[in-house]
Order: C-alpha cells, then structure tokens, then sequence
C-alpha cells in the first residue's frame, strides 16, 4: 500500500530514513570525529570527565549537539582583569574606583603606593607595587 504524502507513517518512514542516513554517512574530512576527540582531551586536561560525558559527546552526530556538550567546560579567554583577580588585586581596584568617586578616602600618612604594596604576592603574580 503506498504512502500519502502528508500521513504519519509517511512522516515516520522519513524522518527514519534520514536518521539512519546521518548516522550511517560520517563527513568526508572528519571535522566531528576531530572536534569529539579535541573536546574530550579539553575536558580531560581540566578533570571533569566523567564516563557518561564522553559517552555522550561521542556518540553526538551533530557539531551543534557537540558544542552544546562542551559550552560548560569552555575556557574563557583571559582578559587582563581575569588576570587581575586571579592576583587578588580586586579589593585595590574596588578602594580606587571609590576613592575616584568620593567614597573611599586615603588615611593619614597613607599613599596608593604603599597601599598597593600590601597586594603585591609573587606567587599569584603581582611582582611589583608600581602603578
């Protein structure tokens, strides 16, 4: 019995026949099976893979599905703020916005300079107070 176009098994036997052609049909220049690889070794580097994850993102036949999968565990690019948390020098940034706004005000015999001085820790990558 042929099939209406427009019915629901016709739908189904579409839309299944697509699938398997998807699943069945890997891209020629391998561009997902690189991406799952690069994905999982991101994710790797960084200790949060777990065995459901990379199941997951193996078996995602789709590049969109895959950065779905990976948008969590993307690095962010390090702007020079970034890089000044990560030194712990956000509460001497936060004292010169307000003192610049009138809401912080130096005490006695206190300069910048010697205030800047107490944030400056080698280890987290501050070497030097000079602003």
């Amino acid at each position: 019995m042929p099939l209406l176009p427009g019915t629901e098994k016709n739908r189904q036997a579409i839309s299944t026949r697509w699938q398997y052609k998807a699943l069945s049909t890997p891209k020629k220049d391998g561009t997902r099976f690189k991406r799952q690889e690069f994905i999982v070794g991101e994710i790797g580097r960084q200790g949060k893979l777990t065995e459901e994850l990379e199941q997951k993102i193996r078996g995602a036949f789709n590049l969109d599905i895959l950065e779905d999968l990976y948008l969590p565990f993307k690095q962010k690019r390090k702007t020079k703020a970034t890089i000044a948390k990560e030194a712990g020098l956000e509460p001497l940034a936060e004292f010169i916005w307000n003192s610049g706004h009138g809401e912080a005000i130096l005490e006695a015999g206190q300069s910048l300079d010697i205030l800047a001085a107490g944030f400056v820790s080698e280890e987290k990558g501050s070497r030097t107070s000079k602003l």
